[in-house]
């Protein structure tokens, strides 16, 4: 029993995790409906249920996108807040490795937010440019933060995979 207790509370972790993906999303509503359908999901019950590192790396992953996706929020702000990158670039890669190392296979929550930040890049590169304000992205300086954030995400990750792995630090 109480070998499964872990798996079942990164379970819920896993539920809020995609609620608030579903938040950043669109809205409240969507973000519930994501939540019960995960929650009614007969795969995502199985492994919860179990006593397996599936749980561990599906809340981790979707915990990763969620961030991604504050993150990529932060591009269409009018002012740039460094800390806030920071921040975001750390929690990435404490996900991202902790996702790996949980499954190898969790390695893809790194591709995942890469994708995002650079997708959301391009877009606000190719829409602000063009929207009234302030504009942050036009700068030398914030044109290279989300990418440089990402490649950042990418290597942190790894570096939390191998410092953090007992098969390749023993």
């Amino acid at each position: 029993f109480w070998a499964r207790v872990p798996a079942a509370l990164f379970g819920v972790g896993g539920i809020v995790a995609i609620y608030v993906v579903g938040l950043q999303l669109q809205s409240r509503l969507t973000g519930v409906l994501a939540a019960l359908l995960l929650l009614v999901n007969p795969l995502y019950l199985t492994h919860v249920r179990r006593a397996m590192s599936d749980s561990f790396a599906e809340c981790m992953v979707i915990a990763a996108v969620a961030v991604a996706l504050w993150g990529s929020k932060e591009l269409w702000q009018p002012r740039l807040r460094c800390s806030r990158w920071i921040v975001l670039v750390a929690a990435e890669s404490v996900l991202c490795g902790l996702a790996a190392l949980a499954k190898l296979n969790g390695g893809v929550a790194t591709v995942i937010v890469m994708g995002i930040l650079l997708a959301s890049w391009l877009l606000a590169v190719a829409i602000r440019p063009n929207a009234a304000g302030p504009n942050w992205l036009s700068t030398p300086r914030g044109l290279l933060i989300p990418p440089l954030a990402a490649l950042a995400v990418g290597m942190g990750s790894f570096l939390v995979f191998v410092a953090l792995n007992p098969f390749l630090t023993a």
